[in-house]
């Protein structure tokens, strides 16, 4: 069942921590950075270690460079319209909330449109496509944001090109993708085997991995949730992509309002416990910031000029 979401839906747990954010995610962000100070050089990167906190911090620089959400118009793509990202966005005074996805939700959407526009309070619109060709006009939209959605896209230099394209100048976009491939989990499924084997899908070779990623007995055993996620690496829909090659790809279009880096805590202690794996890891061409970044959080900025 769809239903608002609000500050007042929140718990207490999760209101404290919103308090807490502006005073203890900075000093998480020094920490961190004093510890990985070499990590990407050059890209303005801020780095902190997991998760907590983020997203507050990051969602409270983006309103604050949207400035004002009145009669806006939003796209959030790799969404249907039950999800949270998409919910996020419902009590909000924007002027249209366009939903986009390479499933074909229209006739779910157009069987409950009439409650779903009594829950939404912008203008609701489902599109059917991808990111690489998005069926909307030029200039069209004046705010973007996705989560988890562009690790699974095989060509963002395409998709950010498309993204500029509906975008006003000056529009923002605010995306946050992982886990990336390179990093430990980044396959979505393997890591539930075990600490150890985070890696395997870049240190096992091809008949091995899918030998492992088709075992059934122990996927059975840990869970639908883990069997489920195997669906992307059985699928191979990844990106591949480096964390420097997400954000070249953005740069011809985009300039970066913020770049936060999460270190994968499970990344950390792998390094710490398998040394000889790592070293592997390293010897075949691979850096430290391929390996630790989990996942990336952008704030981008339409270019007025190309």
């Amino acid at each position: 069942m769809v239903s608002r979401s609000g500050a007042q839906g929140l718990s207490f747990k999760r209101r404290l921590m919103k308090a807490m954010t502006p005073l203890v995610f900075p000093l998480k962000l020094k920490a961190t950075q004093r510890l990985h100070s070499n990590i990407l050089p050059g890209w303005n990167l801020q780095l902190t270690t997991g998760y907590r906190f983020a997203e507050d911090w990051v969602r409270s620089r983006f309103a604050s460079a949207a400035g004002s959400w009145h009669d806006k118009r939003v796209l959030v793509p790799g969404t249907n319209f039950n999800t949270r990202e998409a919910r996020d966005w419902f009590d909000r005074p924007i002027k249209t909330l366009h939903l986009l996805d390479i499933v074909d939700w229209g006739p779910s959407f157009a069987a409950g449109a009439e409650n779903l526009q009594q829950l939404c309070k912008p203008s609701l619109q489902f599109h059917h496509g991808t990111l690489d060709q998005l069926p909307l006009p030029d200039e069209s939209i004046d705010l973007m944001e996705s989560r988890a959605v562009l690790e699974h896209v095989g060509n963002l230099a395409d998709s950010a090109a498309e993204m500029a394209r509906v975008l006003v100048p000056g529009g923002l976009a605010l995306h946050g993708f992982g886990p990336l491939y390179f990093t430990h989990g980044g396959d979505h499924c393997i890591a539930a085997k075990g600490l150890q084997h985070g890696y395997d899908h870049l240190l096992l070779d091809d008949e091995e991995y899918v030998r492992s990623l088709m075992d059934e007995p122990t996927f059975e055993r840990l869970g639908k949730e883990a069997s489920d996620a195997r669906y992307w690496a059985i699928q191979r829909i990844f990106s591949y992509l480096k964390p420097q090659e997400y954000l070249e790809a953005f740069a011809p279009w985009f300039d970066f309002e913020l770049v936060l880096g999460i270190i994968n805590e499970q990344a950390l202690l792998f390094r710490s416990i398998k040394p000889d794996l790592w070293q592997q890891l390293l010897q075949a061409g691979l850096k430290e910031s391929d390996l630790l970044i989990g996942s990336l959080t952008v704030i981008l900025r339409k270019k007025t000029t190309f």
